[in-house]
Parts: C-alpha cells; sequence; structure tokens
C-alpha cells in the first residue's frame, strides 16, 4: 500500500537588510536544505528554483494551495549582524493558513559550513514532518 507525500515549496529566505548579503545567504540555505528534503521518501518537494517567484509571497495560502497543489510551504528571513546571520525559519499549513512552528537559528558569519546549519533546519523540520506524515496517514493512504 503507497501513500502520498506532503507536498511542500521551500522558499528562498529573505533578507531583511538589503545593504548585507542576507538575501544570497538566505537563498544558499534554501538550496541546501531542498537538497536534503528531497532524499525523504514522505515529502514531494517543489523544486526550489520555481519558488524564487517573489510574487508567491503576495499570494493567499488558498491561492498558493490551489494553484500549486501545496500542503506546506517553509519560508523565513536572514538577519546579518556584524558576527552572525540570523535565521528565522516558519513551517506553514497551506490549508488553515496557520504557523505550525517558527524557529530562529544562529549561524557565525566566518563559519563555512553552511550544510551544517541546513541539516540543523532540517532536522528540526523532519521532526514535524515524520508527526504530520504518520499523523495523516490514514487520509493518505491509497491502492
Amino acid at each position: 500500500m503507497a501513500t502520498n507525500p506532503l507536498r511542500v515549496a521551500l522558499i528562498p529566505f529573505t533578507g531583511i537588510d538589503p545593504e548585507n548579503d542576507g538575501s544570497s545567504f538566505g537563498s544558499k540555505i534554501a538550496r541546501r536544505a531542498t537538497n536534503f528534503l528531497n532524499s525523504s521518501p514522505i515529502l514531494d518537494i517543489v523544486v526550489h528554483g520555481s519558488c524564487n517567484n517573489v510574487c508567491m509571497r503576495y499570494l493567499s495560502m488558498e491561492e498558493i494551495q490551489r494553484k500549486a497543489s501545496l500542503d506546506y510551504i517553509i519560508d523565513g528571513t536572514v538577519r546579518v549582524s556584524s558576527t552572525h546571520y540570523i535565521i528565522d525559519v516558519d513551517f506553514t499549513d497551506c490549508t488553515t493558513g496557520g504557523l505550525i512552528f517558527s524557529e530562529r537559528f544562529k549561524h557565525a558569519k566566518d563559519d563555512p559550513d553552511i550544510d551544517g546549519l541546513a541539516e540543523e533546519i532540517i532536522n528540526q523540520l523532519m521532526i514535524t514532518f515524520n508527526f504530520l506524515f504518520i499523523a495523516q496517514m490514514p487520509d493518505r493512504l491509497h491502492a
């Protein structure tokens, strides 16, 4: 018996301060996180590049769900301090528009291990995805 995967879009994280490289860093993190998420059999990830359309940020949850058939959206912001990137990640249910969680992560600007930060973000998300998938399993089963 097969199950339908959860359809998720990961929108590149937006830099709040236009004079710093927050948007570039946020895009790199989102790209790496998408690569990690793509390996999960319970998820159907909307390709990162197709989420670069900024207009998607201004659509209602109902429009996003209808146009892209999404279950969830992951997006966030990046602020840059003198020593750190501060990343706020939001995980939203497209059906209800409700925020499932919002987490803050810090990453030293001089630390080149972006994959480690992406993994930390993904580990937090996968705990939630696994719970949601199991909770919705009866609805997702098909012959």
